[in-house]
């Protein structure tokens, strides 16, 4: 994890860039800022969603969640 002085879209495409390798896989929890992830620099990322308030599992996907993040 890395810390940034504040989540807008520049800041976390730029920490993104810097610190995940091309072709990760991105799940984040909706945050507006993050919705441009498969544009970063021609789509070398891909992302799914998980919205805290509707799901903490992908209903479609019980691999994807973000609960592993939120314990570290």
């Amino acid at each position: 994890m890395v810390e940034v002085p504040n989540r807008t879209r520049d800041t976390l495409e730029e920490a993104i860039v810097e610190h995940i390798l091309p072709g990760t896989h991105i799940m984040y929890d909706g945050w507006a800022s993050y919705a441009h992830i498969d544009q970063i620099n021609g789509g070398i990322y891909s992302h799914s969603v998980i919205i805290h308030d509707r799901n903490f599992v992908d209903p479609l996907d019980d691999r994807i969640h973000t609960q592993s993040i939120e314990g570290t």
